[in-house]
């Protein structure tokens, strides 16, 4: 059986795309070879649920893990108006004080 799309086969948004270093082909993998995948989705679930739904006690115990540069967080982005105030940008909104 075949897991794979061929993007440039369909008329699809990616097909008529500018962009050229898009992986337009996806292999199965298996999960139990590949424990950083697993660690990747388990990580991706923490985020989704404290950005979605504000649940705080897995994410506080991975963010000390995110990358910083001079003391400015830049291992997780969170895109949203000016106003949020959950930890990610209240963070980036401090060290952006702390360097003006």
């Amino acid at each position: 059986m075949e897991f794979t799309i061929e993007c440039g086969s369909i008329d699809h948004i990616w097909s008529r795309s500018e962009i050229d270093k898009m992986i337009t082909r996806t292999d199965p993998i298996i999960c139990e070879l590949t424990s950083m995948v697993q660690l990747a989705d388990l990580c991706s679930y923490v985020i989704r649920r404290f950005f979605e739904l504000g649940e705080s006690d897995l994410f506080d115990r991975i963010k000390k893990r995110f990358d910083k540069h001079n003391g400015k967080l830049v291992g997780i982005r969170h895109f949203t108006d000016d106003t949020c105030t959950c930890a990610v940008c209240a963070e980036r909104r401090q060290a952006k004080r702390k360097s003006d």
